[in-house]
């Protein structure tokens, strides 16, 4: 949650912060180049810095006002905006981003798994192809989520999996039942965990093809 409530906070501060800068004129517009500089420093910080590191929420209401005001914002730097005016938008723009830090601590960040290194454990081309294709099936479906298409996926790419080993240890080509050394059951287990026990699912006939 850090990477998105931490953005917004430092969008707020800022906004705060120039918003207690240019209460301290009594010139009725903005003129000052300090002041304008500051303008500009603050918007260009949000496009640059806190808006591309909120990308999870930009169909957020909240965002779409915040990110319209800032460029507002941006606009008015090079014109002859009275001070009244920048106060009114800048409060209005602070109480979209304390409206927005609201969604982004129900939204959890998206860490996406690393991608297993089968190659450590089998040679074979083409079942690496396989196991790569339905890995990547599997975060796809993550994406989105659907997590129990996810969870299916892990578990017919286990069924591959295994179903290789067992053919590939039997001497006389026939299949046998072979036991997981833990070097095999500690990586299936690391990538599998919350979908032990749920039926595995056979993706048409390419992989057993193979075997």
């Amino acid at each position: 949650m850090a990477d998105l409530v931490g953005p917004i906070d430092a969008a707020v501060d800022a906004v705060t912060r120039l918003r207690s800068f240019l209460h301290n004129s009594k010139n009725r517009q903005v003129r000052n180049s300090d002041e304008r500089a500051l303008i500009k420093a603050t918007t260009q910080t949000w496009f640059r810095n806190h808006r591309p590191a909120l990308a999870t929420l930009q169909t957020d209401p909240s965002f779409k006002a915040a990110d319209q005001a800032f460029a507002s914002l941006l606009e008015w730097a090079d014109q002859n905006t009275t001070r009244a005016k920048y106060r009114e938008l800048l409060q209005t723009t602070k109480a979209h981003l304390v409206k927005l830090r609201s969604s982004g601590v129900l939204v959890a960040p998206s860490v996406e798994p690393a991608r297993p290194q089968f190659q450590l454990l089998i040679s074979d081309p083409k079942m690496l192809g396989i196991l790569d294709r339905r890995w990547t099936e599997t975060l796809a479906c993550q994406r989105v989520g659907a997590d129990l298409a996810a969870t299916v996926m892990l578990g017919g790419l286990l069924d591959f999996w295994s179903a290789y080993f067992v053919r590939a240890s039997a001497a006389d080509g026939q299949l046998h039942p072979i036991e997981f050394n833990d070097k095999w059951r500690n990586f299936a287990a690391s990538r599998c965990s919350a979908s032990s026990g749920t039926a595995s699912a056979m993706f048409g006939p390419e992989p057993y093809g193979l075997l």
